[in-house]
């Protein structure tokens, strides 16, 4: 059952605040050893078919970095894609990319493909998070650009795999969410790969 909207709001501000502080002081203590341990294990537990577009992130302040995974899923030669920013309200557009490309800054800081790369349609995304629960619901910065690009993606493809990257400590009981919200497949953390509980 969701979450009354007024107290979801205030529940979720609470929130953020101490998840970012969890979060910072998890990237401090583990840092590279973290994006080893998730390079280690790979996307093999997705099952995501061989050739398929996988749709990552470019990481913003002490976000969980995957570039040691990245290299990896670049190396095993899956397509590549990072997002890009297309205005409030508005779902991310993947463009493809791989290690070496050309990046340009966004108004957020976040770096992404320049307007000549292609388009990407992923059959696979990587997200951030500040939070997440067993059953796969995330809490994210608040603009909600992840929640209406998963949405978007998954009207085209109900097969699509959404994986969230965090540290272990970024788990918490329950994240407060509304219906509409939108949950993941996977939890991808050093200590390994968790199915989200239905």
């Amino acid at each position: 059952m969701s979450d009354a909207p007024g107290v979801l709001a205030e529940s979720r501000t609470g929130l953020r605040t101490a998840a970012k502080s969890v979060r910072k002081t998890a990237a401090a203590r583990h840092g590279f050893l973290a994006g080893r341990s998730v390079a280690m294990t790979g996307l093999d537990f997705a099952s995501v078919p061989f050739g398929a577009t996988i749709g990552c992130f470019s990481p913003r302040l002490d976000e969980f970095d995957p570039l040691a995974l990245v290299l990896k899923l670049d190396a095993d030669d899956f397509p590549l894609a990072l997002p890009v920013v297309q205005g409030d309200g508005r779902p991310l557009l993947y463009r493809s990319w791989k290690p070496g490309d050309t990046l340009k800054a966004n108004g957020f800081g976040v770096k992404e493909p320049l307007d000549t790369a292609l388009p990407a349609e992923p059959r696979c995304i990587l997200v951030p998070l500040l939070a997440f629960d067993s059953a796969g619901y995330r809490l994210g910065m608040g603009g909600g650009s992840y929640a209406r690009t998963i949405a978007a993606l998954r009207s085209k493809n109900k097969k699509l795999i959404v994986i969230g990257i965090a540290f272990d400590e970024q788990k918490i009981d329950h994240v407060p969410h509304e219906d509409g919200d939108q949950r993941l497949d996977w939890l991808l953390t050093p200590s390994g790969a968790k199915k989200c509980r239905t």
